[in-house]
Protein backbone atom coordinates (compact mmCIF):
# COMPACT_ATOMS: atom_id res chain seq x y z
CA UNK A 1 0.00 0.00 0.00
CA UNK A 2 3.06 2.29 0.07
CA UNK A 3 2.28 3.63 -3.43
CA UNK A 4 -1.17 4.91 -2.38
CA UNK A 5 -1.86 8.55 -1.49
CA UNK A 6 -0.95 9.16 2.14
CA UNK A 7 -4.50 9.70 3.32
CA UNK A 8 -5.88 6.61 1.60
CA UNK A 9 -3.00 4.51 2.81
CA UNK A 10 -3.62 5.64 6.37
CA UNK A 11 -7.33 4.87 6.07
CA UNK A 12 -6.63 1.35 4.80
CA UNK A 13 -4.21 0.74 7.66
CA UNK A 14 -6.87 1.76 10.15
CA UNK A 15 -9.46 -0.48 8.47
CA UNK A 16 -6.99 -3.36 8.53
CA UNK A 17 -6.27 -3.04 12.25
CA UNK A 18 -9.59 -2.00 13.78
CA UNK A 19 -11.72 -4.54 15.61
CA UNK A 20 -14.88 -2.94 14.30
CA UNK A 21 -16.59 -5.54 12.11
CA UNK A 22 -18.05 -2.83 9.88
CA UNK A 23 -14.54 -2.26 8.49
CA UNK A 24 -14.85 -5.54 6.56
CA UNK A 25 -17.97 -4.18 4.81
CA UNK A 26 -16.09 -1.08 3.68
CA UNK A 27 -13.12 -3.11 2.44
CA UNK A 28 -15.42 -5.57 0.70
CA UNK A 29 -16.88 -2.68 -1.27
CA UNK A 30 -13.34 -1.51 -2.03
CA UNK A 31 -12.58 -4.82 -3.77
CA UNK A 32 -15.01 -3.80 -6.51
CA UNK A 33 -13.49 -0.37 -7.05
CA UNK A 34 -12.61 0.42 -10.69
CA UNK A 35 -9.35 1.94 -9.42
CA UNK A 36 -6.74 -0.80 -9.24
CA UNK A 37 -4.76 0.76 -6.41
CA UNK A 38 -7.86 0.99 -4.23
CA UNK A 39 -8.98 -2.58 -5.04
CA UNK A 40 -5.49 -3.93 -4.36
CA UNK A 41 -5.21 -1.95 -1.14
CA UNK A 42 -8.59 -3.23 0.04
CA UNK A 43 -7.56 -6.81 -0.71
CA UNK A 44 -4.35 -6.50 1.30
CA UNK A 45 -6.23 -4.80 4.17
CA UNK A 46 -8.76 -7.67 4.33
CA UNK A 47 -5.85 -10.10 4.27
CA UNK A 48 -4.23 -8.37 7.26
CA UNK A 49 -7.37 -8.38 9.38
CA UNK A 50 -7.36 -11.11 12.01
CA UNK A 51 -11.04 -12.08 11.99
CA UNK A 52 -12.07 -15.15 9.93
CA UNK A 53 -15.03 -13.25 8.42
CA UNK A 54 -12.64 -10.86 6.66
CA UNK A 55 -10.67 -13.72 5.12
CA UNK A 56 -13.95 -15.27 3.96
CA UNK A 57 -15.03 -11.98 2.34
CA UNK A 58 -11.65 -11.77 0.58
CA UNK A 59 -11.93 -15.28 -0.85
CA UNK A 60 -15.55 -14.78 -1.93
CA UNK A 61 -14.59 -11.53 -3.63
CA UNK A 62 -11.49 -12.94 -5.32
CA UNK A 63 -13.24 -13.95 -8.55
CA UNK A 64 -14.64 -10.42 -8.86
CA UNK A 65 -11.21 -8.82 -8.61
CA UNK A 66 -9.65 -7.49 -11.79
CA UNK A 67 -7.04 -9.92 -13.11
CA UNK A 68 -4.46 -7.16 -12.94
CA UNK A 69 -5.11 -6.78 -9.19
CA UNK A 70 -5.06 -10.45 -8.20
CA UNK A 71 -1.23 -10.81 -8.20
CA UNK A 72 -1.04 -8.77 -4.97
CA UNK A 73 -2.50 -11.88 -3.30
CA UNK A 74 0.02 -14.23 -4.93
CA UNK A 75 3.14 -12.94 -3.18
CA UNK A 76 4.89 -15.28 -0.69
CA UNK A 77 3.70 -13.15 2.22
CA UNK A 78 0.08 -13.13 1.07
CA UNK A 79 0.08 -16.86 0.34
CA UNK A 80 1.53 -17.61 3.78
CA UNK A 81 -1.07 -15.45 5.54
CA UNK A 82 -4.12 -17.02 3.89
CA UNK A 83 -2.98 -20.61 3.32
CA UNK A 84 -4.62 -22.12 6.41
CA UNK A 85 -7.90 -20.32 5.64
CA UNK A 86 -7.88 -21.57 2.04
CA UNK A 87 -7.27 -25.12 3.25
CA UNK A 88 -10.21 -24.84 5.63
CA UNK A 89 -12.48 -23.41 2.94
CA UNK A 90 -11.48 -26.07 0.39
CA UNK A 91 -12.38 -28.86 2.77
CA UNK A 92 -15.50 -27.10 4.11
CA UNK A 93 -19.15 -27.68 3.23
CA UNK A 94 -19.75 -24.32 1.53
CA UNK A 95 -19.40 -25.32 -2.13
CA UNK A 96 -19.09 -21.81 -3.54
CA UNK A 97 -16.42 -20.95 -0.97
CA UNK A 98 -14.60 -24.17 -1.90
CA UNK A 99 -14.68 -23.11 -5.54
CA UNK A 100 -13.30 -19.63 -4.86
CA UNK A 101 -10.59 -20.88 -2.51
CA UNK A 102 -9.52 -23.47 -5.05
CA UNK A 103 -9.20 -20.85 -7.79
CA UNK A 104 -7.17 -18.62 -5.51
CA UNK A 105 -4.82 -21.48 -4.57
CA UNK A 106 -4.24 -22.42 -8.21
CA UNK A 107 -3.66 -18.83 -9.33
CA UNK A 108 -1.08 -18.44 -6.55
CA UNK A 109 0.47 -21.82 -7.42
CA UNK A 110 0.43 -22.73 -3.73
CA UNK A 111 1.76 -26.29 -3.84
CA UNK A 112 1.14 -26.79 -0.13
CA UNK A 113 -2.60 -26.71 -0.86
CA UNK A 114 -2.40 -29.66 -3.26
CA UNK A 115 -3.16 -32.26 -0.50
CA UNK A 116 -6.42 -30.62 0.67
CA UNK A 117 -7.51 -30.03 -2.91
CA UNK A 118 -6.85 -33.69 -3.75
CA UNK A 119 -8.72 -34.77 -0.63
CA UNK A 120 -11.71 -32.57 -1.49
CA UNK A 121 -11.77 -33.77 -5.11
CA UNK A 122 -11.77 -37.41 -3.97
CA UNK A 123 -14.51 -36.86 -1.40
CA UNK A 124 -17.30 -37.58 -3.89
CA UNK A 125 -20.61 -35.78 -4.27
CA UNK A 126 -19.11 -32.29 -4.50
CA UNK A 127 -20.61 -29.85 -6.95
CA UNK A 128 -17.19 -28.58 -8.00
CA UNK A 129 -15.36 -31.94 -8.04
CA UNK A 130 -14.27 -31.47 -11.70
CA UNK A 131 -12.79 -28.06 -10.82
CA UNK A 132 -11.00 -29.51 -7.79
CA UNK A 133 -9.64 -32.48 -9.75
CA UNK A 134 -8.38 -30.21 -12.53
CA UNK A 135 -6.75 -27.97 -9.92
CA UNK A 136 -5.06 -30.97 -8.31
CA UNK A 137 -3.65 -32.03 -11.67
CA UNK A 138 -2.41 -28.53 -12.45
CA UNK A 139 -0.62 -28.18 -9.12
CA UNK A 140 0.75 -31.73 -9.35
CA UNK A 141 2.15 -30.87 -12.78
CA UNK A 142 3.89 -27.83 -11.33
CA UNK A 143 5.21 -29.87 -8.44
CA UNK A 144 6.48 -32.52 -10.81
CA UNK A 145 8.47 -29.88 -12.69
CA UNK A 146 10.49 -29.19 -9.56
CA UNK A 147 12.07 -32.63 -9.95
CA UNK A 148 13.01 -31.95 -13.56
CA UNK A 149 14.19 -28.36 -13.81
CA UNK A 150 14.38 -25.10 -11.91
CA UNK A 151 10.93 -23.53 -11.91
CA UNK A 152 11.01 -20.24 -9.98
CA UNK A 153 7.24 -19.79 -10.25
CA UNK A 154 6.71 -22.86 -8.09
CA UNK A 155 9.41 -22.30 -5.50
CA UNK A 156 7.96 -19.36 -3.65
CA UNK A 157 7.03 -21.27 -0.52
CA UNK A 158 10.64 -22.10 0.26
CA UNK A 159 9.59 -25.62 1.33
CA UNK A 160 11.68 -28.61 0.29
CA UNK A 161 10.10 -30.05 -2.90
CA UNK A 162 10.59 -33.56 -1.53
CA UNK A 163 8.41 -32.68 1.46
CA UNK A 164 5.74 -31.16 -0.78
CA UNK A 165 5.81 -34.16 -3.11
CA UNK A 166 5.52 -36.66 -0.27
CA UNK A 167 2.50 -34.89 1.26
CA UNK A 168 0.79 -34.73 -2.14
CA UNK A 169 1.72 -38.33 -2.97
CA UNK A 170 0.06 -39.69 0.19
CA UNK A 171 -3.24 -37.91 -0.52
CA UNK A 172 -3.26 -38.84 -4.19
CA UNK A 173 -2.45 -42.45 -3.35
CA UNK A 174 -5.50 -42.48 -1.07
CA UNK A 175 -7.53 -41.01 -3.92
CA UNK A 176 -6.37 -43.81 -6.22
CA UNK A 177 -7.46 -46.43 -3.69
CA UNK A 178 -10.90 -44.80 -3.48
CA UNK A 179 -11.25 -44.35 -7.24
CA UNK A 180 -14.76 -45.93 -7.48
CA UNK A 181 -16.11 -43.21 -5.16
CA UNK A 182 -15.07 -40.28 -7.34
CA UNK A 183 -13.99 -41.62 -10.74
CA UNK A 184 -11.74 -38.59 -11.38
CA UNK A 185 -9.08 -39.53 -13.96
CA UNK A 186 -7.30 -36.23 -13.29
CA UNK A 187 -6.35 -37.52 -9.84
CA UNK A 188 -4.85 -40.65 -11.36
CA UNK A 189 -2.72 -38.55 -13.71
CA UNK A 190 -1.80 -36.24 -10.83
CA UNK A 191 -0.50 -39.25 -8.89
CA UNK A 192 1.92 -39.99 -11.72
CA UNK A 193 3.30 -36.44 -11.59
CA UNK A 194 4.31 -36.79 -7.93
CA UNK A 195 5.39 -40.45 -7.90
CA UNK A 196 8.80 -41.98 -8.46
CA UNK A 197 9.72 -45.53 -9.47
CA UNK A 198 10.55 -46.18 -5.80
CA UNK A 199 7.09 -45.23 -4.51
CA UNK A 200 4.86 -48.12 -3.59
CA UNK A 201 1.37 -46.93 -4.59
CA UNK A 202 1.67 -46.89 -8.38
CA UNK A 203 3.71 -50.13 -8.44
CA UNK A 204 1.15 -51.86 -6.22
CA UNK A 205 -1.79 -50.78 -8.36
CA UNK A 206 -0.01 -51.75 -11.60
CA UNK A 207 0.86 -55.18 -10.22
CA UNK A 208 -2.70 -55.81 -9.00
CA UNK A 209 -5.12 -56.21 -11.94
CA UNK A 210 -8.03 -56.49 -9.53
CA UNK A 211 -7.38 -53.07 -8.00
CA UNK A 212 -10.20 -50.65 -8.93
CA UNK A 213 -7.68 -48.09 -10.20
CA UNK A 214 -5.58 -50.60 -12.19
CA UNK A 215 -7.20 -50.01 -15.58
CA UNK A 216 -7.40 -46.19 -15.21
CA UNK A 217 -3.75 -46.07 -14.17
CA UNK A 218 -2.61 -48.22 -17.09
CA UNK A 219 -4.63 -46.02 -19.45
CA UNK A 220 -2.96 -42.96 -17.96
CA UNK A 221 0.49 -44.53 -18.39
CA UNK A 222 -0.29 -45.05 -22.09
CA UNK A 223 -0.59 -41.32 -22.67
CA UNK A 224 1.01 -39.45 -19.78
CA UNK A 225 3.60 -36.78 -20.53
CA UNK A 226 4.68 -36.71 -16.90
CA UNK A 227 8.36 -37.55 -16.68
CA UNK A 228 7.73 -39.32 -13.38
CA UNK A 229 5.03 -41.54 -14.88
CA UNK A 230 7.23 -42.40 -17.86
CA UNK A 231 10.07 -43.25 -15.48
CA UNK A 232 7.77 -45.69 -13.67
CA UNK A 233 7.03 -47.46 -16.97
CA UNK A 234 10.71 -47.63 -17.90
CA UNK A 235 11.79 -48.87 -14.48
CA UNK A 236 9.15 -51.60 -14.38
CA UNK A 237 9.83 -52.58 -18.02
CA UNK A 238 13.51 -53.14 -17.19
CA UNK A 239 12.54 -55.60 -14.47
CA UNK A 240 12.93 -59.22 -15.54
CA UNK A 241 9.49 -59.88 -14.03
CA UNK A 242 7.85 -56.81 -15.56
CA UNK A 243 4.03 -56.88 -15.40
CA UNK A 244 2.51 -57.71 -18.76
CA UNK A 245 0.47 -54.50 -18.79
CA UNK A 246 3.58 -52.36 -18.37
CA UNK A 247 5.48 -54.27 -21.04
CA UNK A 248 2.59 -53.63 -23.40
CA UNK A 249 2.63 -49.92 -22.60
CA UNK A 250 6.40 -49.69 -23.19
CA UNK A 251 6.14 -51.58 -26.48
CA UNK A 252 3.16 -49.63 -27.84
CA UNK A 253 4.14 -46.09 -26.92
CA UNK A 254 5.89 -44.34 -29.78
CA UNK A 255 5.36 -40.68 -28.87
CA UNK A 256 8.23 -38.26 -28.55
CA UNK A 257 7.90 -37.78 -24.78
CA UNK A 258 8.19 -41.50 -24.04
CA UNK A 259 10.77 -42.41 -26.69
CA UNK A 260 12.97 -39.46 -25.77
CA UNK A 261 12.90 -40.31 -22.07
CA UNK A 262 13.56 -43.99 -22.74
CA UNK A 263 16.53 -43.17 -24.95
CA UNK A 264 17.91 -40.76 -22.36
CA UNK A 265 17.82 -43.64 -19.88
CA UNK A 266 19.31 -46.18 -22.29
CA UNK A 267 22.25 -43.98 -23.34
CA UNK A 268 24.75 -44.67 -26.11
CA UNK A 269 26.18 -47.68 -24.24
CA UNK A 270 23.31 -49.76 -22.78
CA UNK A 271 24.09 -51.63 -19.57
CA UNK A 272 23.35 -55.31 -18.83
CA UNK A 273 19.88 -54.64 -17.41
CA UNK A 274 18.90 -52.65 -20.49
CA UNK A 275 20.36 -55.23 -22.86
CA UNK A 276 18.35 -57.99 -21.21
CA UNK A 277 15.11 -56.04 -21.63
CA UNK A 278 16.04 -55.16 -25.20
CA UNK A 279 16.65 -58.79 -26.08
CA UNK A 280 13.19 -59.56 -24.76
CA UNK A 281 11.13 -56.75 -26.27
CA UNK A 282 13.00 -54.32 -28.55
CA UNK A 283 12.02 -56.15 -31.74
CA UNK A 284 8.38 -55.34 -30.85
CA UNK A 285 8.83 -51.57 -30.44
CA UNK A 286 6.74 -50.02 -33.17
CA UNK A 287 9.00 -47.00 -33.61
CA UNK A 288 11.93 -49.39 -34.16
CA UNK A 289 10.32 -52.15 -36.21
CA UNK A 290 8.82 -49.51 -38.50
CA UNK A 291 11.44 -46.80 -38.04
CA UNK A 292 9.94 -43.38 -37.44
CA UNK A 293 12.90 -41.39 -38.76
CA UNK A 294 11.06 -38.08 -38.43
CA UNK A 295 10.44 -38.77 -34.74
CA UNK A 296 14.03 -39.85 -34.10
CA UNK A 297 15.51 -36.85 -35.87
CA UNK A 298 13.42 -34.51 -33.72
CA UNK A 299 15.20 -35.80 -30.60
CA UNK A 300 18.46 -34.55 -29.12
CA UNK A 301 21.78 -35.76 -30.49
CA UNK A 302 22.39 -37.91 -27.41
CA UNK A 303 18.96 -39.49 -27.76
CA UNK A 304 19.55 -40.22 -31.45
CA UNK A 305 22.83 -41.89 -30.54
CA UNK A 306 20.99 -43.99 -27.97
CA UNK A 307 18.38 -44.94 -30.60
CA UNK A 308 21.11 -46.26 -32.88
CA UNK A 309 22.70 -48.18 -29.98
CA UNK A 310 19.32 -49.58 -28.96
CA UNK A 311 18.57 -50.59 -32.55
CA UNK A 312 21.70 -52.65 -33.13
CA UNK A 313 21.61 -54.04 -29.58
CA UNK A 314 17.99 -55.10 -30.06
CA UNK A 315 18.65 -57.65 -32.81
CA UNK A 316 16.42 -56.06 -35.40
CA UNK A 317 16.02 -57.52 -38.86
CA UNK A 318 18.87 -56.34 -41.14
CA UNK A 319 16.50 -54.47 -43.45
CA UNK A 320 14.87 -52.64 -40.52
CA UNK A 321 18.23 -51.80 -38.96
CA UNK A 322 19.54 -50.48 -42.29
CA UNK A 323 16.47 -48.27 -42.76
CA UNK A 324 16.89 -46.75 -39.32
CA UNK A 325 20.65 -46.19 -39.60
CA UNK A 326 20.37 -44.80 -43.12
CA UNK A 327 17.63 -42.42 -41.99
CA UNK A 328 19.78 -41.14 -39.13
CA UNK A 329 22.74 -40.67 -41.49
CA UNK A 330 20.61 -38.59 -43.85
CA UNK A 331 18.61 -36.49 -41.41
CA UNK A 332 20.03 -36.94 -37.90
CA UNK A 333 22.26 -34.73 -35.78
CA UNK A 334 26.03 -35.17 -35.68
CA UNK A 335 25.83 -37.43 -32.61
CA UNK A 336 23.10 -39.50 -34.24
CA UNK A 337 25.08 -39.86 -37.47
CA UNK A 338 28.23 -40.89 -35.63
CA UNK A 339 26.32 -43.57 -33.72
CA UNK A 340 24.66 -44.74 -36.94
CA UNK A 341 28.13 -45.20 -38.47
CA UNK A 342 29.09 -47.47 -35.59
CA UNK A 343 26.02 -49.57 -36.25
CA UNK A 344 26.84 -50.14 -39.93
CA UNK A 345 29.20 -52.98 -38.99
CA UNK A 346 26.11 -54.91 -37.79
CA UNK A 347 24.70 -54.99 -41.33
CA UNK A 348 25.54 -57.50 -44.05
CA UNK A 349 28.50 -55.97 -45.92
CA UNK A 350 26.58 -55.16 -49.09
CA UNK A 351 23.75 -53.49 -47.18
CA UNK A 352 26.14 -51.12 -45.43
CA UNK A 353 27.91 -49.73 -48.50
CA UNK A 354 25.44 -47.05 -49.61
CA UNK A 355 24.97 -45.50 -46.14
CA UNK A 356 28.73 -45.77 -45.53
CA UNK A 357 29.55 -43.86 -48.72
CA UNK A 358 27.03 -41.22 -47.59
CA UNK A 359 28.82 -40.95 -44.25
CA UNK A 360 32.26 -40.66 -45.84
CA UNK A 361 31.03 -37.58 -47.70
CA UNK A 362 29.47 -35.98 -44.59
CA UNK A 363 30.17 -32.35 -43.73
CA UNK A 364 30.92 -33.15 -40.07
CA UNK A 365 34.49 -34.37 -39.41
CA UNK A 366 33.26 -36.53 -36.50
CA UNK A 367 30.98 -38.48 -38.85
CA UNK A 368 33.64 -38.89 -41.54
CA UNK A 369 36.17 -40.06 -38.95
CA UNK A 370 33.77 -42.70 -37.64
CA UNK A 371 32.92 -43.81 -41.18
CA UNK A 372 36.64 -44.15 -41.91
CA UNK A 373 37.04 -46.28 -38.79
CA UNK A 374 34.46 -48.83 -40.03
CA UNK A 375 35.12 -48.71 -43.79
CA UNK A 376 37.29 -51.83 -43.82
CA UNK A 377 35.09 -53.71 -41.36
CA UNK A 378 32.15 -53.07 -43.68
CA UNK A 379 34.20 -54.48 -46.60
CA UNK A 380 33.70 -51.45 -48.78
CA UNK A 381 35.27 -52.47 -52.13
CA UNK A 382 37.34 -49.30 -52.59
CA UNK A 383 37.94 -48.71 -48.89
CA UNK A 384 41.72 -48.31 -49.28
CA UNK A 385 41.38 -45.68 -52.02
CA UNK A 386 38.76 -43.74 -50.07
CA UNK A 387 40.90 -43.84 -46.94
CA UNK A 388 43.92 -42.61 -48.87
CA UNK A 389 41.89 -39.68 -50.17
CA UNK A 390 41.01 -38.79 -46.57
CA UNK A 391 44.70 -38.30 -45.73
CA UNK A 392 44.30 -34.84 -47.29
CA UNK A 393 41.12 -34.01 -45.35
CA UNK A 394 41.28 -30.59 -43.62
CA UNK A 395 40.22 -32.07 -40.26
CA UNK A 396 42.98 -33.66 -38.19
CA UNK A 397 40.65 -36.21 -36.61
CA UNK A 398 39.66 -37.50 -40.05
CA UNK A 399 43.28 -37.78 -41.15
CA UNK A 400 44.11 -39.61 -37.94
CA UNK A 401 41.20 -42.04 -38.43
CA UNK A 402 42.37 -42.80 -41.98
CA UNK A 403 45.95 -43.27 -40.77
CA UNK A 404 44.78 -45.76 -38.14
CA UNK A 405 43.09 -47.89 -40.79
CA UNK A 406 45.83 -47.78 -43.43
CA UNK A 407 48.06 -50.26 -41.62
CA UNK A 408 49.78 -51.32 -44.86
CA UNK A 409 51.24 -47.87 -45.42
CA UNK A 410 53.88 -47.93 -42.71
CA UNK A 411 57.36 -46.45 -42.84
CA UNK A 412 59.11 -49.65 -41.77
CA UNK A 413 57.60 -51.48 -44.77
CA UNK A 414 58.53 -48.62 -47.07
CA UNK A 415 62.08 -48.57 -45.70
CA UNK A 416 62.54 -52.30 -46.31
CA UNK A 417 61.11 -52.14 -49.86
CA UNK A 418 62.83 -48.90 -50.83
CA UNK A 419 65.95 -50.45 -52.48
CA UNK A 420 63.77 -52.52 -54.81
CA UNK A 421 61.46 -49.70 -55.91
CA UNK A 422 61.84 -47.60 -59.05
CA UNK A 423 62.30 -43.84 -58.56
CA UNK A 424 58.69 -43.23 -59.55
CA UNK A 425 57.37 -45.78 -57.03
CA UNK A 426 59.70 -44.49 -54.34
CA UNK A 427 58.13 -41.05 -54.67
CA UNK A 428 54.52 -42.22 -55.02
CA UNK A 429 54.71 -44.66 -52.12
CA UNK A 430 56.81 -42.34 -49.99
CA UNK A 431 54.34 -39.47 -50.18
CA UNK A 432 51.50 -41.79 -49.17
CA UNK A 433 53.52 -43.20 -46.26
CA UNK A 434 54.33 -39.66 -45.07
CA UNK A 435 50.60 -38.97 -44.79
CA UNK A 436 49.47 -42.38 -43.58
CA UNK A 437 52.05 -43.16 -40.90
CA UNK A 438 51.97 -40.59 -38.10
CA UNK A 439 55.42 -41.78 -36.93
CA UNK A 440 57.08 -41.69 -40.34
CA UNK A 441 58.70 -38.27 -39.93
CA UNK A 442 59.89 -39.12 -36.45
CA UNK A 443 61.58 -42.28 -37.75
CA UNK A 444 63.21 -40.44 -40.69
CA UNK A 445 64.57 -37.77 -38.36
CA UNK A 446 66.01 -40.47 -36.12
CA UNK A 447 67.95 -41.79 -39.12
CA UNK A 448 69.13 -38.28 -39.99
CA UNK A 449 70.71 -38.08 -36.55
CA UNK A 450 72.74 -41.28 -37.07
CA UNK A 451 76.49 -40.61 -36.74
CA UNK A 452 77.44 -42.67 -39.82
CA UNK A 453 77.45 -41.00 -43.23
CA UNK A 454 75.67 -43.70 -45.28
CA UNK A 455 72.54 -43.93 -43.05
CA UNK A 456 72.32 -40.13 -43.19
CA UNK A 457 72.56 -40.06 -46.97
CA UNK A 458 69.89 -42.73 -47.27
CA UNK A 459 67.64 -40.81 -44.89
CA UNK A 460 68.14 -37.71 -47.03
CA UNK A 461 66.91 -39.72 -50.02
CA UNK A 462 63.79 -40.65 -48.07
CA UNK A 463 63.17 -37.00 -47.20
CA UNK A 464 63.13 -36.06 -50.86
CA UNK A 465 61.12 -39.06 -52.03
CA UNK A 466 58.52 -38.58 -49.31
CA UNK A 467 58.32 -34.80 -49.85
CA UNK A 468 58.84 -33.98 -46.18
CA UNK A 469 61.50 -31.28 -46.46
CA UNK A 470 59.40 -28.76 -44.56
CA UNK A 471 58.57 -31.17 -41.72
CA UNK A 472 62.21 -32.27 -41.38
CA UNK A 473 63.70 -28.77 -41.75
CA UNK A 474 65.09 -28.59 -38.16
CA UNK A 475 66.92 -31.89 -38.64
CA UNK A 476 68.22 -30.77 -42.05
CA UNK A 477 69.46 -27.47 -40.61
CA UNK A 478 71.39 -29.42 -37.99
CA UNK A 479 73.10 -31.39 -40.80
CA UNK A 480 74.48 -28.16 -42.30
CA UNK A 481 77.08 -28.18 -39.54
CA UNK A 482 78.33 -31.78 -39.65
CA UNK A 483 81.83 -32.59 -40.86
CA UNK A 484 80.90 -34.46 -44.04
CA UNK A 485 80.59 -32.06 -46.98
CA UNK A 486 78.45 -34.45 -48.99
CA UNK A 487 75.86 -34.64 -46.21
CA UNK A 488 76.01 -30.85 -45.78
CA UNK A 489 75.48 -30.20 -49.47
CA UNK A 490 72.57 -32.66 -49.75
CA UNK A 491 70.89 -31.17 -46.66
CA UNK A 492 71.38 -27.68 -48.12
CA UNK A 493 69.84 -28.75 -51.43
CA UNK A 494 66.78 -30.25 -49.73
CA UNK A 495 66.22 -27.15 -47.60
CA UNK A 496 65.47 -25.26 -50.79
CA UNK A 497 62.16 -27.11 -50.89
CA UNK A 498 61.30 -26.47 -47.23
CA UNK A 499 59.73 -23.02 -47.75
CA UNK A 500 60.72 -21.98 -44.21
CA UNK A 501 62.30 -18.69 -43.07
CA UNK A 502 64.54 -20.42 -40.52
CA UNK A 503 65.96 -22.58 -43.31
CA UNK A 504 66.77 -19.46 -45.35
CA UNK A 505 68.55 -17.84 -42.42
CA UNK A 506 70.60 -20.99 -41.78
CA UNK A 507 71.57 -21.27 -45.45
CA UNK A 508 72.48 -17.58 -45.67
CA UNK A 509 75.18 -18.13 -43.06
CA UNK A 510 76.88 -20.62 -45.43
CA UNK A 511 76.59 -18.56 -48.63
CA UNK A 512 80.39 -18.04 -48.60
CA UNK A 513 81.33 -21.59 -47.56
CA UNK A 514 84.83 -22.69 -48.58
CA UNK A 515 83.53 -25.84 -50.29
CA UNK A 516 82.29 -25.04 -53.78
CA UNK A 517 79.93 -28.02 -53.69
CA UNK A 518 78.33 -26.80 -50.49
CA UNK A 519 78.35 -23.15 -51.65
CA UNK A 520 76.62 -24.01 -54.92
CA UNK A 521 73.97 -26.09 -53.11
CA UNK A 522 73.38 -23.31 -50.61
CA UNK A 523 73.02 -20.61 -53.24
CA UNK A 524 70.74 -22.77 -55.40
CA UNK A 525 68.44 -23.29 -52.42
CA UNK A 526 68.53 -19.62 -51.51
CA UNK A 527 67.24 -18.83 -54.97
CA UNK A 528 64.25 -21.08 -54.27
CA UNK A 529 63.64 -19.38 -50.94
CA UNK A 530 64.03 -15.76 -52.07
CA UNK A 531 60.25 -15.32 -52.26
CA UNK A 532 59.92 -15.49 -48.48
CA UNK A 533 59.33 -11.91 -47.34
CA UNK A 534 61.16 -12.06 -44.05
CA UNK A 535 64.45 -13.09 -45.68
CA UNK A 536 64.21 -11.63 -49.17
CA UNK A 537 66.30 -8.52 -48.52
CA UNK A 538 69.04 -10.52 -46.77
CA UNK A 539 69.25 -13.11 -49.56
CA UNK A 540 69.40 -10.49 -52.32
CA UNK A 541 72.26 -8.64 -50.61
CA UNK A 542 74.28 -11.83 -50.19
CA UNK A 543 73.79 -12.93 -53.79
CA UNK A 544 74.09 -9.54 -55.45
CA UNK A 545 77.77 -9.83 -56.39
CA UNK A 546 77.95 -13.56 -57.15
CA UNK A 547 74.80 -14.48 -59.02
CA UNK A 548 74.89 -14.05 -62.80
Amino acid sequence: MSSLPHGLERTLRVLASTKNGAAADVLDAGLRSPQEDIAGGAAMALLRRRDPASRERLVRGYSGLRRSVRPVLHTPEAVRRIRSDLSRFILGDDQSLTRDACRMAVDATDLELLPPIAEAAAGGGRLYAPLLAAAALRLATELGLLDVAANPATQRSGVDPAFLRRAAYLKLAEAADSFPQHGRLELVEALLHVSTPRDEAARRIISTPSHPCHAPLIDSLRQTRAVQGIDIVIDLWLDAAAPTAVRRVAIERGDRAFVGRLLSYVGAEPGPRVLEALTRDAAQFRWLTKPDVQLLCSLTGEQQAAAAALAYAGRLQPGTLRELLHGLLKYGSVNGRVAACRGLVRLPSGASHEPLILALADDAPAVVAQAAAVAKACRLPDAEARLVSLLDHPAERVRHAAQSELTGLRFDLYRDLYPRLTPQLREAAGRLVAKADPRAIEQVEACLRQPAVNPRLLALEWVEAMGIQRQCAPALIALLHVSDTGVQAEAARLLGGSDRPDAARALAELADASSSVLRDAVRASLKQLCAIDVTQALIESLLEDDLP
